[in-house]
This record gives C-alpha cells, sequence and structure tokens, in this order.
C-alpha cells in the first residue's frame, strides 16, 4: 500500500500536481490554473483511445520537463468539466493565455510535435 501511494504520489507530481492537489478533480485542478499561468490543457477520459495515446504522449513529455504547462482533465472525474470548458468532442486540446482567455483549441489527437507547438503558442502569450 505504501508503495502504491508513493507511485500515485509520483504520478501526480509528473502531472503538475502538488500534494493538496491529489485530492481534487482533474478539472478543478486545471480550473485554479487558469488565468494565473498561460498553459496547454488536455480534455479526455480514460475510456477514449486517442485520449489515452494523448496522456501517453503528455506524461513522457511531462516526465523528460515538469514544468511544462500541460495539464490533463479527464471528464468523467467531473462532469462539470464537459460544459464549463464547451467539450463537444474528446480530445480537445485548449490554450489558454495568463490572463485566462482561450487562445486556440483544437479537436481530436495530436503528434507530440504539435502538442509542443501548442505550449509554444501559450508561452508566448505570457508577453
Amino acid at each position: 500500500m505504501k508503495r502504491f501511494l508513493s507511485i500515485v504520489t509520483l504520478v501526480l507530481m509528473l502531472l503538475g500536481c502538488s500534494d493538496s492537489e491529489a485530492t481534487q478533480s482533474s478539472f478543478e485542478i486545471a480550473k485554479s490554473k487558469i488565468a494565473h499561468e498561460a498553459m496547454v490543457l488536455e480534455v479526455g477520459s480514460s475510456n477514449c483511445h486517442s485520449c489515452i495515446e494523448m496522456k501517453k504522449i503528455i506524461t513522457k513529455l511531462k516526465t523528460q520537463n515538469p514544468n511544462l504547462p500541460i495539464y490533463i482533465v479527464d471528464v468523467y472525474d467531473d462532469m462539470k468539466s464537459f460544459e464549463f470548458f464547451n467539450i463537444q468532442m474528446i480530445p480537445t486540446q485548449i490554450v489558454y493565455d495568463k490572463n485566462g482567455a482561450e487562445v486556440y483549441r483544437h479537436i481530436g489527437g495530436v503528434t507530440r510535435e504539435e502538442l509542443l507547438e501548442l505550449v509554444n503558442m501559450a508561452q508566448k502569450t505570457k508577453n
């Protein structure tokens, strides 16, 4: 059990979550980040093949660079996320500027390179 908790904590850290965030849904964590930093939000679910592939890409990127401003929301963690983010299909990537304004939205999976381009787009909105 102790090892399991350690693994869960490590995964949450890799996905950009602090210990206090571990009890929040991925939706609540993402909402708390919007308007505080420029970011990319990946909205998907653990029941969607393309979403699972996106999560693998993001997890690998976050392992290499934990400070990447990419957050994942699993719509089934909190069904309010569908309406809040105006989700029509998953996966959806949303780029937010530092003020919380949506600057770009893409529906469907993206490659690692395309995801990094979205991160760069978010980073450029910091100015």
